[in-house]
């Protein structure tokens, strides 16, 4: 058996046995004895996969839009006369939809990614626009990778619909690049998750931020493929709960910090997340997190908002605000409510925000009714008071910008 190990054989993988799993046991095996995975490391990538890919997309977290209809009665009418008269309009009809990145741009299944390439450069520099008051141009550059130059491997985590993997480009000068490759489960150009994965890559090919995960390029043939930075720590969900023991209160700040940067930029160019959480959150260092999973990603319009059209979605209920779950209208200040949401989670070292069971209406009821997250254990009060409450305020003009929690994080980083 020695001699068989040292001439590379291995025990095949166990009939059961998931192939990330496997993949790990693989690495444990490697005959240079200083090359073998830590035992830290180990765990870390279990825990991950238990997280991913049995637990970052369950039902609890991503569920069915009731009707606003519904919602729009008594349940709706906790939220103040002023604050629908003024910041929540029911009409739709004052919702701007003009931008690029809209629902309406992408439901020609004729347009699919022909449109997105024809919005930028391939292989090229180009300047992406955004339509809605003269918002300034940023830059974008993107190349389409052949399918060829670009090796799939194991899965990272998954979703409802889609799954990220481990990839690696073969440049033409003979250099790997390890990626991190999106891509849906099924392959029809015209569905609505397809839809999704094109607007998604409109969205992040016009972003350019430290602290968001940039994209690399994108593959088309046979299907599209979104092509990003790779992280090997993983998402902080994932870190926050292997780490839970080592991870201090300053190194939440930053972590805090870097995400209120990226969203202070996203809401500077117009652009909702509407899925901010801990499991969208990439760990790039011990100091340094990234902004990822763009998929439900909008433009607002003119006024700031953008609403919901499509009832047949999927959406992280416990993460949004009331004004949200009532009307299906989204904001910077709505993300602001998600950013609490995701400092819950952050300094709970892994805790759900799960504090109502039931669907939709149960929990607008209890957001009505003055009801939040309670302090999670172990969170110093001055955290609790001065950074993640101010984002639950009723009113979602009363909540603070993302420019004022990064003055709340610094003052709160001197205290610490």
């Amino acid at each position: 058996m020695i001699q068989g190990f040292l001439s590379g054989w291995r025990p095949p993988r166990p009939e059961k046995c998931l192939g990330e799993i496997y993949y790990i046991m693989i690495g444990t095996w490697n005959p240079d004895v200083s090359l073998r995975p830590k035992a830290q490391s180990v765990m870390r990538d279990v825990n991950q996969i238990l997280y991913e890919v049995y637990n970052s997309r369950r039902s609890n977290v991503y569920e069915m839009v009731n009707d606003q209809r519904s919602l729009n009665g008594s349940m709706a009418s906790g939220l103040t006369e002023a604050t629908t008269l003024r910041a929540l309009s029911e009409n739709h009809d004052t919702i701007s939809f003009d931008s690029q990145f809209d629902d309406h741009t992408f439901q020609n299944p004729h347009a699919s990614l022909n449109f997105l390439l024809s919005n930028m450069a391939l292989n090229g520099g180009s300047s992406l626009q955004f339509d809605d008051e003269g918002t300034s141009e940023l830059a974008a550059e993107i190349y389409e990778l052949e399918r060829k130059k670009l090796e799939v491997g194991r899965v990272l985590g998954q979703g409802n619909y889609g799954e990220v993997r481990i990839g690696v480009i073969r440049h033409s000068d003979g250099t790997e690049e390890t990626v991190a490759v999106k891509k849906l489960k099924s392959t029809a150009m015209n569905n609505p998750e397809s839809v999704d994965l094109q607007r998604e890559c409109a969205i992040m090919k016009s972003l350019h931020h430290p602290n968001i995960v940039e994209i690399k390029a994108i593959v088309t043939e046979p299907s599209t493929l979104l092509v990003m930075e790779y992280f090997p720590m993983g998402c902080l969900m994932a870190y926050l709960r292997t780490e839970q023991e080592s991870i201090t209160d300053q190194q939440l700040i930053k972590f805090a910090t870097d995400v209120a940067e990226g969203m202070a930029y996203l809401g500077e160019n117009n652009i909702v997340h509407r899925d901010l959480a801990a499991r969208n959150i990439l760990v790039a260092a011990v100091d340094l997190v990234k902004i990822s999973d763009f998929g439900l990603a909008r433009q607002v319009g003119y006024n700031g908002y953008y609403a919901v059209r499509d009832r047949g979605q999927k959406l992280p209920m416990p993460w949004y605000a009331p004004e949200s779950l009532a009307y299906g209208k989204f904001s910077v200040q709505s993300d602001v409510w998600s950013f609490g949401v995701t400092l819950y989670e952050m300094f709970s070292r892994g805790l759900e925000p799960n504090f109502v069971s039931g669907d939709q209406t149960l929990l607008l009821r209890a957001l009505q009714q003055g009801r939040r997250l309670p302090c999670p254990p172990g969170c110093k009060p001055l955290i609790y008071r001065d950074l993640m409450k101010p984002c639950w305020d009723a009113e979602a003009s009363q909540r603070p910008s993302f420019k004022a929690l990064l003055d709340k994080l610094r003052c709160v980083a001197n205290q610490l």
